[in-house]
C-alpha cells in the first residue's frame, strides 16, 4: 500500500518466507483498517493525524526489539506486542510477533493466517486507539 496512508502493516522477511500469503494478507489488513480508521473519524484533524506502523515478526527477531531507543517511549502491550511513540512525529511503531507456538499452528492450519493476523492486528490497534483517544474499531 501507499507509505503515505495512516497506518501501515509489513512483515519480516523471515516470516514472509514462512508464510508465503502473508504480504498479500497484510496489504488487505492495512487497507480495510485504514478504511475503518476513517470512518471512525481518526482523520478529521488533518494537522494531527496519528500514524501508525505495524511490523510483525517471528519471536526470535521480536526479542531484538528491546533496546531501540531512537523511536521514542516504549509500551510493552503485551508479550507479543510492543510499541514505540514518538511524540515529535506523531508517530507509533509496534512490533507485532507471531510467537513459536502461534506459528507451529499457523503453519499446519494456513487457512487460518488472515482471521489470525487480523484479529490480533485490531487488538493492538484498539489499545493504540484508547492510548491516544480515539473511537475504538
Amino acid at each position: 500500500m501507499n507509505s503515505d496512508l495512516p497506518i501501515s502493516i509489513k512483515a519480516s522477511s523471515s516470516l514472509s518466507t514462512s508464510f508465503i500469503k502473508l504480504a498479500s494478507i497484510l496489504i488487505k489488513h492495512e487497507a480495510h483498517f485504514n478504511f475503518q480508521t476513517l470512518a471512525a473519524g481518526w482523520y478529521e484533524d488533518e494537522n494531527n493525524i496519528l500514524q501508525i506502523e505495524f511490523i510483525v515478526l517471528c519471536h526470535q527477531e521480536f526479542t531484538k526489539q528491546f533496546n531501540i531507543e531512537n523511536l521514542g517511549k516504549r509500551t510493552e502491550i503485551a508479550d507479543d506486542v510492543l510499541s514505540y511513540y514518538d511524540n515529535a512525529k506523531n508517530k507509533v511503531t509496534c512490533f507485532v510477533a507471531i510467537t513459536e507456538s502461534e506459528s507451529a499452528l499457523l503453519l499446519t492450519e494456513q487457512k487460518l493466517l488472515p482471521s489470525y493476523t487480523k484479529t490480533k492486528l485490531a487488538k493492538v490497534l484498539n489499545f493504540i486507539a484508547a492510548e491516544h483517544h480515539k473511537t475504538l474499531l
